[in-house]
């Protein structure tokens, strides 16, 4: 009976070392593209990395003047400040994002000619970036022509960050108020009433 007992266990031995053998042969190749997989991606890593870079100093190096969409120059941004070991000073950053505002629109009245006189205001932060329409038009604290009707107005950060966006009608009256409180988030517009006449 002994005899017996380990033929048996040489018996599921000898199976186990086949299914083994069996498995392995299987398994082996499909271990060895896991591995080669993770190998490779992680070696392409650095190389992708180093390319978004180069597209992102490229982005940066380009002047404010080419009309390189501010969205882009906040990726390129992100993509620096993740990569570079050195942290990005706070004023070279705003200085990379400022919107610069088309000075001969601001001059010449928000580039709508005549209309509606509007005074835009913006509490308790002031100097804010205002948008027309998806045309950038004045800084807060300033008065623009703009014909009556319906407008989209976004107010902006100097760096781009949108604060509030509201459509608006603007009515057919000599003047109008639109003002943003930047505590609430809250466009507010009224009419403007004058107390001199």
């Amino acid at each position: 009976m002994n005899s017996t007992s380990t033929s048996k266990e040489k018996d599921f031995w000898d199976k186990f070392a086949t299914i083994g053998q069996f498995v392995g042969a299987i398994l082996t190749p499909v271990i060895i593209a896991i591995i080669g997989y993770y190998v490779s991606s992680a070696l392409s890593r650095p190389e992708l990395e180093k390319e978004y870079v180069k597209l992102a100093v490229e982005t940066l190096n380009q002047s404010k003047e080419s009309k390189t969409p501010n969205e882009m120059r906040i990726w390129a941004l992100n993509v620096m400040k993740k990569s570079s070991p050195v942290p990005i000073p706070p004023a070279l950053e705003e200085n990379v994002l400022s919107i610069q505002l088309e000075t001969e629109a601001y001059q010449t009245g928000g580039g709508f000619g005549g209309g509606v006189s509007l005074f835009l205001e913006s509490s308790p932060l002031n100097n804010l970036y205002v948008k027309v329409d998806g045309e950038l038009r004045a800084i807060t604290r300033s008065i623009i022509k703009i014909p009556s009707g319906p407008h989209e107005f976004v107010f902006l950060k100097k760096t781009g960050e949108v604060l509030a966006t509201k459509k608006i009608t603007v009515p057919k009256q000599p003047a109008f108020i639109i003002s943003f409180n930047s505590n609430s988030g809250q466009i507010l517009e009224r009419n403007y009433i004058s107390h001199g006449r």
